[in-house]
């Protein structure tokens, strides 16, 4: 009844639909992030198992696969046999879960370049395959989400709080609380990976060259931020406007 009552509201904004191609390569990507969560919640708990009867297994997934091998087969040190059997099952399923992982990341990959939207918006800086995915998806086809730009980024989590008095606005930095998590991480680290690559050399752009002024004002991690914030705003006017991304000028 609360449903059917909210749903005659004048100012109720509604999600578009998903096509069934759109909810297709949602559904892989849901796939794809439970195999990672669970190969991480996997390995955390060999570690942790592993380091109780005192043996140290150093942080990385290369080191993980090298050394938890070794440990089973070195029958000298600690860890008793009735562990170390059941900790070689856990690893079999470790292997096995990674290599289904991989298996799934490879046929996302290929549809996600089959889908022209996807193709355009991994062209934006800092954006693979899986960043590219997350704004199609959640920015809506024809970016029929949200109105405008500020609007998605905000339903993401990147836009400013801000704090007026006294005719003063200050920006307070980006909310904890209220976002889509997972997706302004990706798009946080996709961004500050490029805005360190700046970092390292003379800008080529106007972008870059913006990107590195506030490097200089603000830090790298603001600047990735604000990256990340442009970038969503980017992708909602493509989407919208239908539009392959403007590459920026020369310096």
């Amino acid at each position: 009844m609360a449903i059917a009552v909210a749903a005659k509201q004048p100012n109720v904004h509604f999600v578009a639909v998903k096509s069934v191609r759109a909810q297709s390569l949602q559904s892989i990507d849901k796939m794809r992030q439970h195999l990672v969560d669970t190969i991480t919640a996997t390995s955390n708990m060999i570690r942790a198992l592993i380091a109780e009867f005192g043996i140290d297994i150093p942080r990385g997934t290369s080191a993980f696969g090298k050394q938890v091998p070794f440990v089973l087969e070195d029958a000298e040190n600690d860890l008793p046999d009735i562990v170390r059997e059941q900790i070689s099952t856990m690893y079999w399923l470790y292997q096995d879960l990674t290599e289904r992982k991989e298996k799934v990341v490879k046929q996302l990959n290929n549809e996600i370049q089959q889908q022209p939207e996807c193709r355009a918006l991994s062209a934006l800086e800092g954006v693979g395959n899986v960043n590219a995915l997350a704004l199609y998806l959640s920015i809506g086809e024809g970016g029929g989400n949200f109105k405008n730009g500020r609007e998605a980024s905000a339903c993401i989590g990147l836009t400013p709080k801000q704090y007026s008095t006294g005719g003063k606005t200050v920006l307070l930095g980006i909310g904890k609380k209220f976002a889509c998590k997972r997706i302004r991480a990706n798009l946080i680290q996709g961004a500050l990976a490029f805005v360190r690559a700046v970092d390292r050399r003379e800008p080529k752009t106007t972008k870059e060259a913006w990107v590195k002024g506030l490097i200089e004002r603000a830090g790298l991690r603001r600047a990735a931020v604000a990256l990340a914030n442009k970038t969503v705003r980017t992708a909602w006017s493509m989407l919208n406007h239908h539009q392959p991304y403007q590459l920026p000028e020369p310096v």
